[in-house]
């Protein structure tokens, strides 16, 4: 890999839509609704202020408030931020997406972000029972993902719904690729406390707890 302009171009993950690029993460999880401006200032700041280490870019824009994707890597590392579309006929395209991101990288990985999908149905508490999708739990498997973990709150998501009962889901989380987790033994996810937003932001640290 060499710079962002030449990769992570397989199919637009809106089913119809080219995507659109920039730049991507801090280790948390950030909504990427962010101009492409603001982003690629972000990017600068925290690769300057943070030492992220990472050389190239990507971003799969949002469209409105739905769907985004950032990219990050160096020729070490890739590093991925997701924030998957509500729509399960829309993100559906993500994961074929992010199945030619991991084709084309061939780097350690680490995933994070708003997947928008449990995976069991553990993961949800109140409202009517979900079925748990499919596709993200074949996604992870189809590419070989581990799930980090966490510590704090076993909910990272919750929304009161027209009942005026609050439903809590595990939406959010870290994944990762087995050399990724060999290369950082001591990383670990933490659910910080929600403050303005209906999630629970992530702090990724490389270091043991």
């Amino acid at each position: 890999m060499t710079d962002g302009s030449s990769f992570f171009k397989p199919a637009a993950i809106s089913g119809h839509d080219p995507p659109k690029f920039i730049n991507p993460l801090l280790p948390r999880k950030v909504e990427t609704t962010l101009q492409q401006t603001l982003a690629t200032r972000l990017i600068w700041l925290f690769q300057m202020k943070l030492s992220l280490g990472f050389t190239n870019h990507y971003i799969v824009n949002a469209n409105g408030f739905s769907g985004g994707l950032w990219l990050l890597w160096n020729c070490n590392n890739l590093l991925t931020v997701v924030y998957a579309h509500p729509c399960p006929g829309i993100r559906k395209f993500i994961w074929t997406y992010l199945d030619g991101v991991s084709d084309v990288a061939k780097l350690p990985w680490l995933v994070a972000g708003d997947f928008n999908e449990i995976i069991v149905d553990s993961k949800k508490k109140g409202g009517i029972p979900t079925r748990s999708q499919t596709s993200f739990a074949d996604w992870i498997s189809r590419n070989n993902l581990m799930d980090l973990g966490f510590s704090g709150a076993e909910f990272t998501w919750c929304k009161k719904n027209i009942h005026g009962e609050t439903i809590w889901e595990r939406l959010d989380r870290g994944l990762c690729s087995i050399d990724w987790r060999q290369t950082f033994l001591g990383a670990y996810v933490r659910h910080l406390p929600r403050t303005k937003s209906n999630h629970y932001p992530l702090l990724i640290s490389m270091n043991s707890a």
